[in-house]
């Protein structure tokens, strides 16, 4: 069930089925588009939501193997499509909770000493470091203490 992937429910899990071309009723779309592979062309989504060449290739998909992936299947793999929907989410989680794109990066670029001196954003090469990274800024939406 795509539950294990992103939870309907939140606005920023909603905007990712919307950027994807999915419908929040399509409850395992995201699995199997995991399983399938996420078209390379979609890691543009992760430009357009301000991050960089570096980045995408530090959290999703090293440079050497992208170019590969375009000569054959023109997908991610398994593992990769997942790491791109985990990066997504957390960035659209961000912008929701700051309110400004601007603002959401800066804060997933600053170091923070509750992650171990690493910033939100290098966080987000595990997933036990995105749930991390997502709790904090539910707290901070919810106006408490991060």
């Amino acid at each position: 069930m795509a539950i294990a992937l992103i939870e309907p429910e939140t606005p920023a899990s909603q905007e990712v089925l919307r950027l994807l071309g999915l419908l929040p009723e399509e409850d395992t779309a995201l699995l199997e588009l995991t399983e399938t592979g996420v078209p390379l062309a979609q890691l543009a989504l992760l430009t357009e939501l301000g991050l960089t060449k570096t980045e995408i290739q530090a959290l999703v998909i090293p440079a050497r193997t992208m170019s590969h992936r375009k000569a054959g299947t023109g997908r991610l793999n398994r593992e990769e499509s997942d790491r791109f929907l985990r990066v997504l989410r957390c960035l659209l989680q961000a912008r929701q909770t700051f309110g400004d794109p601007e603002k959401a990066l800066r804060w997933l670029r600053k170091l923070k000493t509750g992650l171990g001196g690493r910033t939100p954003l290098t966080a987000l090469e595990t997933e036990m470091g995105a749930r991390l990274v997502e709790e904090w800024l539910v707290r901070i939406d919810q106006g408490m203490a991060a």
